[in-house]
């Protein structure tokens, strides 16, 4: 099978905002990795051989890099972020009143993996991994990423089905000052941060708002539409928000149309594309980056940032952008 790395950014600015109301959820799509133009529209499925990205089991855990581990938080404070943003999209009801939750499982390994960089191995083991990248050449010269983006996720999918098969994130930590914000807003140079905000040019990155938005990218959804500021899933933020944490209508929506009630099959196999290894130096996990022959050639990834921009979505074959 055939298959590709995509790849999305969530953005923050220090723009206001107004919101209007309207389901605009959108799907990551196979073929060019086609996101909404200016966050108008959403692309629909052009072709017939074009899919949606969806898992096809409803258990899946991902590990945190002990290897670039974050500089702000212990592991362990990572962890309990990660594990209280998969909770809130594990309990999406897509029922009235009953029990019709999709019941997608992630599970956040206490184990931690040595992964460096982001990739999948598709002749071997493989890690859905994390990992903070603290230096600022590291993330955009080495990397590649994008300067003013706070995190990236590369969901690796069957490019004939739109089955994911592997998800790694990495977060940048020289964007702004990380930080997990207490319920009720920020607090940054003195100056508390109300949840949508601090409009400010620098400032605090609340951890939980970041992950829960690349989570939803891990579950295969991709950015809202313009209107939608309000969406866990829209494509930008303000430093010290907070509001990305609750997911809105339209996230509820995309997250029930990418997993029906009944789609997904009551057994939990946790176990990752080709088995699970952590030392992903010595068993060549899948921590490489794209283009780098790690074994890949029959994957696509979608490539999803976070940053201080409007962000658009964008495909590649296993080279840089």
């Amino acid at each position: 099978m055939s298959a590709r790395s995509l790849v999305f950014f969530l953005v923050l600015t220090a723009a206001s905002i107004t919101t209007t109301r309207a389901e605009a959820y959108c799907r990551m799509v196979t073929g060019d990795g086609r996101q909404p133009s200016d966050y108008m529209t959403c692309a629909p499925l052009a072709t017939d051989h074009d899919h949606y990205l969806f898992w096809t089991h409803r258990c899946t855990e991902l590990s945190i890099s002990s290897a670039m581990p974050p500089h702000a938080f212990t592991i362990a404070q990572v962890q309990d972020v990660f594990r209280t943003a998969a909770a809130t999209w594990a309990a999406v009801d897509c029922g009235s009143g009953l029990d019709l939750s999709p019941r997608f499982s992630i599970d956040i390994l206490v184990d931690t993996n040595a992964c460096t960089r982001a990739g999948h191995n598709g002749r071997g083991h493989n890690v859905n991994s994390v990992m903070f990248i603290e230096g600022a050449d590291d993330w955009t010269v080495t990397r590649g990423w994008s300067p003013v983006a706070f995190a990236v996720t590369l969901a690796w999918h069957l490019e004939t089905t739109g089955e994911i098969v592997d998800v790694d994130m990495e977060i940048n930590e020289s964007r702004g000052s990380w930080t997990i914000c207490d319920a009720g807003g920020c607090v940054f140079e003195g100056r508390t941060c109300d949840v949508s905000g601090c409009r400010m040019s620098n400032g605090p990155v609340d951890l939980q708002n970041v992950v829960t938005h690349e989570l939803g990218h891990y579950l295969g959804i991709g950015h809202t539409t313009a209107d939608h500021h309000d969406a866990t899933m829209y494509a930008s933020a303000d430093f010290g928000e907070l509001t990305m944490r609750d997911l809105s209508t339209d996230d509820v929506a995309g997250l029930c149309d990418a997993y029906p009630v009944g789609a997904l099959a009551d057994s939990c196999d946790r176990t990752p594309s080709g088995g699970l290894s952590l030392d992903c130096q010595s068993h060549d996990c899948g921590c490489r980056v794209p283009g780098s022959g790690g074994g890949g050639g029959d994957r696509s990834a979608w490539i999803a940032m976070s940053v201080l921009a409007i962000v658009l979505g964008a495909r590649v074959r296993f080279r840089r952008r």
